[in-house]
């Protein structure tokens, strides 16, 4: 990981937090991650983490993208420090825009700030948290979208199905190999730190 902040170095700079740091939610919010690198290709992003287990997850399922910058723990640090990135989003039910710098994004990526516009306009009807979550619902079932594709917020980011990148950590590939896992696989996690395997076949 690099010493330095992604707003330290001429490329566009995101600040990318997940409000939780479960496993599957960090994993879904990962389209969004891809979603901004497809955006702006050769941005840096630094992941603003509000827990050790989150820091794990993270570094577990983003930590071999090459548009990762570092990882910095967000207390004491995001509220402060938001507006020296060129964008700063949030990712909880729906994707929130905190900061934009939009003189700056305006040149260097006109695409990117169109789609935190979209964003923003997304969100107008109501920011509480458990409403976006009811929206969202309401309307995956009526539009046939599902937890990944509703954070495209209504097209404004480029998220079309269900699926992210998610490469073997180099260290951690012997023990995978290890395990001997068919080519279809579920891990089921939980807080008693027991996995769980199912083959689908």
């Amino acid at each position: 990981m690099a010493e330095k902040f992604a707003f330290e170095y001429g490329e566009v700079s995101v600040a990318f937090m997940s409000h939780s740091g479960a496993l599957g939610d960090i994993i879904i919010a990962k389209s969004v991650f891809e979603a901004v690198t497809k955006l702006v290709p050769n941005c840096k992003i630094d992941i603003l983490y509000l827990t050790e287990s989150a820091k794990a997850n993270f570094k577990a399922f983003y930590g071999t993208d090459k548009n990762l910058n570092r990882m910095v723990n967000a207390h004491n640090f995001y509220d402060e420090n938001i507006r020296k990135y060129d964008a700063a989003l949030r990712v909880w039910h729906t994707v929130y825009v905190d900061w934009a710098n939009v003189d700056r994004l305006e040149v260097a990526a006109p695409n990117f700030l169109q789609s935190l516009y979209g964003i923003s306009k997304y969100n107008e009807k109501g920011t509480d948290p458990t409403a976006v979550f009811l929206r969202n619902v309401t309307r995956a079932h009526i539009t046939g979208i599902n937890r990944y594709t509703c954070l495209s917020c209504d097209g404004a980011l480029p998220i079309s199905d269900n699926r992210v990148e998610i490469s073997l950590l180099p260290e951690k590939e012997p023990a995978f190999r290890e395990l001997h896992l068919s080519e279809n696989y579920i891990t089921i996690g939980s807080n008693l730190n027991v996995n769980a395997r199912f083959n689908l076949k």
